[in-house]
């Protein structure tokens, strides 16, 4: 896969990241795998929209208001769940920007 060494550290983290989901004791450790990808990503982000959802998935995936029912625990967990896969899937199939590109959005 063409890239630089970034793009392909993210695509390893993601691909770590759906293969720990394999473990019981996975939503910790990989939520933390996912936001250290994502991380990697902001170089990226050259919009306030852009911006504005990297921080939401962050927040989508860290926040856990206290004091929730265990049925709406077990709601949050799944949207979390799902998310973490929907991110991960997405950052392995995603086109990495080329050197072309990150010129001419600098412009």
């Amino acid at each position: 896969r063409q890239g630089d060494r970034r793009d392909q550290a993210v695509t390893w983290m993601a691909l770590l990241v759906l293969a720990a989901l394999q473990s019981p004791f996975a939503p910790g450790y990989v939520m933390l795998g996912l936001l250290w990808a994502t991380t990697l990503l902001a170089v990226e982000v050259r919009s306030a929209r852009n911006a504005f959802g990297l921080v939401f998935l962050w927040l989508l995936l860290l926040l856990v208001p206290p004091g929730l029912r265990p049925a709406t625990l077990a709601v949050q967990s799944m949207v979390q769940t799902v998310a973490i896969i929907g991110v991960s899937v997405w950052l392995i199939v995603r086109r990495p920007r080329s050197q072309e590109q990150c010129s001419q959005a600098s412009r």
